[in-house]
């Protein structure tokens, strides 16, 4: 896989209408990012890393990258609307299934 595309994500989900909790995303390998997408008309909420301090608005329309396994993370709840948020990930258990340890084992930049 990694000679296809190193940064593949061939997990999906789609979350209706949920907070989430303080979290790592500890089956992410350790480089890889997770790519959050928002839909819906909801109000924006609001994305805490509180390992950098930092507390973002996070709406529709939006779309973030952090490695989720690196940052833990969480949203607050929102006032009003549906909200629909798709992360896109992968996991290392899909790796090693391809008898590698890393998403960057054996990759190369030439």
């Amino acid at each position: 896989m990694c000679a296809i595309d190193p940064l593949i994500y061939e997990g999906r989900e789609i979350l209706f209408n949920r907070v989430s909790g303080e979290h790592a995303d500890i089956q992410d390998p350790p480089f890889g990012w997770a790519i959050l997408a928002a839909f819906g008309n909801n109000t924006p909420v609001i994305l805490k890393l509180p390992q950098l301090n930092l507390h973002m608005s996070f709406g529709p329309g939006d779309v973030i990258a952090i490695r989720g396994r690196v940052l833990k993370h969480s949203t607050t709840p929102w006032a009003s609307g549906q909200r629909i948020v798709i992360p896109h990930f992968t996991h290392s258990s899909s790796w090693t299934s391809f008898g590698q340890d890393s998403v960057f084992e054996g990759y190369t930049t030439s």
